[in-house]
């Protein structure tokens, strides 16, 4: 809990106390003069940045209750200004706050407006501190702290008067109805001597009940329960001298009891009940106050300033304790890498004495590292022969007169590569064809090897030979049946088809002999056809 000073304002002096781990200390009072300020002003520059929290015991409060439509904040707000700014025009100092609904009909809400009626008691010591840089979180009331009392000392009832006395302020007197403050009263007195204060609050506690009684706040079968705080020692005197009154009941509070529930540690000596409400006000802050935003403003930059600070410390503890993380865990790996570096070498010395051991070997161990590496090369990137031989045997399927003799099937970067590709040959038919010797590019039956494949190639080469079987010389026909299974490759996706060889050469170029046929073999319908298929670019 931060530290913070708390002011006690009365119409005869004003308290001053530094609220330090729970407990208010160095309480100083200051009379109500221009002397009196000025010595405060050298009290308050001695610690001029602590939040100053001000608590009011005046005379000059008013309280009033009303009722007001039911509507949404924004319009509540603007009513309760307006409502304030007609009830209370010469004072800045006052609150509206809401207390609930009506139990019936439109259920309007309940509102009480307070304030401070002579604002010249408070905007001196308000200004001072604003001059001297101190801020001010807010002015507070001590009737409206009572609720909060009301509460610690969980004491509840329909109506309800709590009484209590503030040495140098005054015997005050709150109305609660249903534990909500409706009216309090202040009998101003600055000393009164403990064997008068029986008589005193007596004729106090008559005058309270005449007023609530001519307002009719009670029917006849309502009883007002009247708390008096005070000191165990004036209990006797003060039931004695209590008003007889058949619908009061008074219940006298130990202020010893109540002063150690609050988290008060000194035991009270008297009944002056001041630092009790004082000890509350600096364990929480209350939610209403009167000072404006203009005199909060000090306040706010001071929060601002203790998040900024807050948030530097957490950025500054985690980067701590993650450079600790990150120093334990670099610890840690440096001890792992030295252990792994002594394997390491463990392993290479005996890695070294297993391969002095072995005996010569004609291939060195870098040309089998890099035929290894080849192959798995040529494994990666090499595609397989499955998908094309599965499309030419789906073809070959429709054809059951094609019998084939070799599949010639390899990569290369020349789409015109016919892989060294050689006829099995055929033995000499009744009829053939040849070119003339000029325009032979190669010997008979024989296929230069064009191809130069390499991990880049681009495109997949498959040559088929086979024959038209079975075959009775009709060359035509033949012939017919080798357009229609070149029509069928062509229908393959993507897959280019050359005819290479057929039976017989039709071109214009070729002389077409023909003889009877004395050869013990049957004639053949031999043909060969190219497939080139582009590979995908990667």
């Amino acid at each position: 809990m931060f530290t913070k000073r708390l002011l006690f304002l009365t119409n005869h002096r004003l308290l001053s106390m530094v609220w330090k781990r729970g407990s208010a200390l160095d309480c100083q009072i200051f009379p109500l003069t221009k002397d009196g300020r000025v010595e405060f002003s050298k009290h308050v520059a001695q610690m001029p940045e602590i939040p100053t929290y001000i608590l009011t015991e005046l005379v000059e409060e008013d309280f009033r209750n009303d009722v007001i439509p039911h509507v949404i904040h924004r319009d509540r707000r603007a009513i309760l200004d307006r409502k304030l700014s007609q009830i209370y025009r010469t004072t800045h100092y006052r609150l509206g706050i809401i207390q609930g609904r009506e139990p019936d009909g439109r259920r309007d809400d309940r509102v009480l407006y307070t304030a401070i009626t002579n604002p010249d008691l408070v905007r001196p010591w308000v200004e001072l501190l604003v001059e001297l840089g101190a801020p001010i979180a807010g002015v507070y009331s001590a009737p409206l702290l009572s609720t909060e009392l009301l509460k610690a000392l969980k004491l509840s009832a329909e109506h309800s008067l709590l009484v209590s006395l503030e040495t140098g302020g005054g015997l005050r007197q709150s109305y609660f109805y249903q534990n909500s403050i409706k009216f309090s009263r202040l009998t101003p007195v600055n000393e009164i001597h403990r064997d008068d204060l029986p008589f005193f609050i007596a004729d106090e506690v008559g005058k309270t009940w005449q007023y609530l009684d001519s307002l009719r706040y009670f029917t006849r079968a309502d009883t007002l329960h009247v708390f008096i705080l005070a000191h165990p020692d004036d209990h006797p005197s003060i039931l004695e001298t209590a008003p007889p009154i058949a619908q009061v009941k008074y219940e006298l509070i130990n202020i010893r009891d109540a002063a150690a529930r609050i988290g008060l540690k000194e035991p009270l000596a008297d009944s002056d009940a001041t630092p009790i409400f004082i000890q509350l006000l600096g364990r929480r802050q209350p939610s209403g106050q009167f000072a404006s935003p203009e005199e909060t403003y000090g306040m706010r930059v001071w929060k601002s300033r203790v998040g900024l600070y807050a948030a530097s410390a957490v950025v500054l503890g985690a980067s701590v304790l993650w450079s600790g993380y990150n120093i334990y865990r670099t610890s840690g790996q440096t001890a792992e890498m030295q252990r792994l570096e002594g394997q390491a070498q463990l392993l290479a010395q005996q890695h070294k004495i297993a391969v002095d051991a072995l005996p010569p070997f004609p291939v060195s161990p870098s040309v089998m590292r890099d035929s290894v590496t080849l192959y798995a090369a040529l494994g990666a990137n090499s595609p397989s022969p499955t998908r094309a031989l599965q499309d030419i045997s789906l073809v070959l399927d429709r054809f059951p007169n094609v019998r084939v003799h070799q599949i010639v099937w390899g990569l290369a970067n020349d789409k015109e590569a016919t892989l060294g590709f050689a006829p099995a040959g055929a033995a000499d038919g009744p009829l053939k064809s040849s070119l003339p010797i000029a325009l032979q590019t190669s010997p008979p039956g024989v296929v230069p090897d064009t191809s130069n494949a390499t991990l880049g190639d681009a495109y997949q080469i498959a040559i088929l030979e086979a024959d038209i079987y079975p075959f009775n010389g009709d060359y035509r026909a033949a012939l017919h049946d080798i357009e229609q299974f070149e029509n069928a490759l062509k229908t393959l996706p993507s897959v280019s088809v050359k005819i290479l060889a057929r039976p017989v050469d039709l071109t214009s170029n070729a002389t077409l002999t023909g003889r009877p046929s004395d050869s013990p073999f049957a004639p053949q319908a031999r043909f060969s056809v190219k497939l080139t298929m582009e590979l995908p670019k990667v």
